[in-house]
């Protein structure tokens, strides 16, 4: 079974969660495997995600590998730049 492209609107629930998921202390990878649970058919998505990030690739970098809209994945990779 091969990556499938995430609706638009699957990518940003998947950013929602993600944040909601990070801030309340999981890492990225934890945040990842939690979507799988979430979105069980878009599995192999959420596992190469893994893979990417456990790889050393950022996770913009990753998303933009697997799919995700580049606007999507710029997002996060400025997210990722912000200083809170």
């Amino acid at each position: 079974m091969g990556i499938k492209r995430l609706p638009v609107s699957i990518q940003a629930e998947v950013c929602e969660h993600m944040g909601t998921l990070m801030t309340s202390g999981f890492t990225v990878g934890d945040a990842l495997t939690f979507l799988t649970v979430r979105w069980p058919r878009r599995a192999p998505t959420f596992t190469a995600l893994t893979d990417a990030v456990s790889s050393g690739t950022e996770l913009a970098q990753a998303m933009q590998a697997v799919g995700f809209a580049p606007v999507v994945a710029t997002q996060v990779a400025w997210r990722g730049r912000m200083v809170i």
